[in-house]
């Protein structure tokens, strides 16, 4: 009978995506999300039955994390109340854009690179709480404001535990919250721009936490238009 009800179970969350292919990778999600709660609970689950059932908050736990020794922690680290500011009217290295793509975007160099220091994170975490990390981002501030003819790639990093997909989004969301911390003081968000790599670039490939410290970061690449 349970193999019944589990093939039912399972029946149920193909029908329910069927028609996902054209959703974005967040939508497919949510309906994932929402079709796995009836996973292992049947019939009943249709009853308001199964109460043992575990209901599954977030997308790590649906995938599991790719290394056994990496527990992710729930998301607290994201905040409810982040502002969400449109998107440049530029995109880089598009045919009538001004700007090159990120290739053509550079690492800070001499007096740049005094400024623009990697800001750091905690693990699972997208929030900026360190009074020094926060001190960077107000001299990056205070010079973008003082110098109009930059733009910056904000670059959103992590370190080699969980999956690629989850730190995809960890990064993204590290790097939009320094940008909005950003534009919050006074910069254009037109010369603003994010990209996440995950775990893609370590500075540190070390597995200890050190290295891992310095993976979670975001970094900065720099244009200066003449």
């Amino acid at each position: 009978m349970k193999k019944y009800v589990l093939s039912f179970s399972l029946f149920f969350v193909l029908i329910f995506m069927s028609g996902c292919g054209n959703r974005s990778s967040t939508s497919m999600w949510e309906n994932t999300k929402t079709a796995s709660r009836y996973i292992g609970r049947g019939l009943k689950a249709f009853g308001g039955g199964g109460k043992d059932s575990r209901l599954i908050h977030y997308q790590y736990e649906f995938q599991g994390p790719e290394d056994a020794k990496y527990i992710a922690l729930h998301e607290e680290g994201e905040s409810d109340d982040t502002k969400s500011f449109p998107l440049a009217r530029e995109v880089p290295g598009e045919m009538d854009s001004f700007l090159p793509g990120i290739e053509g975007f550079h690492n800070p160099v001499s007096k740049e690179a005094t400024v623009f220091q990697n800001v750091h994170f905690d693990t699972n975490r997208d929030q900026v709480q360190g009074q020094n990390d926060i001190q960077i981002i107000k001299a990056i501030s205070k010079f973008m404001k003082k110098n109009p003819n930059y733009y910056i790639y904000l670059e959103g990093h992590c370190d080699q535990r969980g999956t690629a997909l989850y730190n995809m989004s960890l990064g993204s969301r590290r790097g939009n919250t320094v940008r909005n911390i950003l534009i919050e003081n006074g910069v254009d968000l037109d010369r603003l721009f994010t990209v996440s790599y995950g775990k893609e670039k370590l500075i540190d490939g070390s597995n200890n936490p050190a290295a891992w410290e310095k993976n979670r970061r975001v970094q900065f690449k720099l244009y200066k238009k003449n």
